[in-house]
């Protein structure tokens, strides 16, 4: 009897979880384990880039069109996905305000 509930209990969880994950792995992060986790791993990703984008081309002025090449090309690429995370990223700033906060701090361990 003990055995049935159990496994009856790990099968709702399992089942619960799986409208979760596949919500997460339309935003093109298989890593995150919710969409809030795709979501923040994009935004981090595309202001990272920006950022680097910033600072190399100061560094390496002979090869700034060359990355902002690059940059432009999987900008493209994955326009689809950026747009949905910056759309979800500005609704959960606006409710959480700290998360801005993170990409201050993601700015000055790039530098």
């Amino acid at each position: 009897m003990q055995l049935i509930r159990m496994v009856t209990l790990v099968a709702l969880v399992v089942t619960a979880q799986m409208p979760v994950q596949a919500v997460a792995q339309t935003l093109g992060y298989s890593d995150a384990d919710n969409p809030s986790q795709a979501v923040g791993m994009m935004k981090t990703n595309v202001f990272s880039a920006q950022v680097l984008l910033r600072e190399c081309s100061a560094r390496l002025p002979g090869q700034a069109v060359d990355m902002a090449g690059q940059l432009k090309w999987w900008q493209t690429v994955e326009a689809h996905d950026i747009e949905r995370a910056e759309h979800y990223w500005a609704e959960m700033a606006e409710k959480q305000p700290a998360f801005r906060e993170q990409l201050v701090q993601t700015e000055a361990y790039l530098k």
